[in-house]
């Protein structure tokens, strides 16, 4: 595996069948569309319902409906490059954005576990969620 630099791509993974053939991945967020630099959600203290949480998942880089694997094969029926190739362990996002008011560092308790959030690089909402248990699994 090898990390890019380009900030877009998140790394090189080579094919499941060991053929020498690689494709770039990047991070895949559910609710990326939820979110932008102009949000400014509060929570007053905690978050108003319990939050919906979605694992960050690692997916083909600039995969379209026509891309191919090595082999030829659409990536959505690939066995030797997965479009989805899995999940960052212990990374989640919330659909509900809040604590852009809430003083930091910020532990929030869910379900009887503790979730790390983690700031945002612009003065609003965060959303980004470290689940301070399975990260270390």
């Amino acid at each position: 595996m090898e990390i890019a630099s380009n900030g877009t791509d998140l790394c090189r993974i080579l094919d499941t069948d060991n053929s020498g053939e690689h494709v770039m991945y990047e991070l895949g967020m559910p609710f990326s569309d939820l979110f932008s630099t102009s949000t400014l959600a509060t929570s007053k203290g905690s978050s108003p319902v319990p939050l919906t949480l979605s694992n960050v998942y690692m997916r083909v880089a600039s995969a379209t409906n026509t891309t191919k694997d090595a082999h030829g094969l659409y990536i959505k029926d690939s066995t030797t490059r997965p479009s989805i190739r899995g999940v960052m362990a212990g990374l989640y996002q919330f659909a509900q954005g809040g604590y852009a008011d809430q003083p930091w560092p910020q532990v929030v308790n869910q379900d009887g576990r503790e979730y790390w959030m983690l700031r945002q690089a612009h003065a609003g909402a965060s959303h980004m969620l470290i689940d301070m248990v399975s990260w270390y699994e």
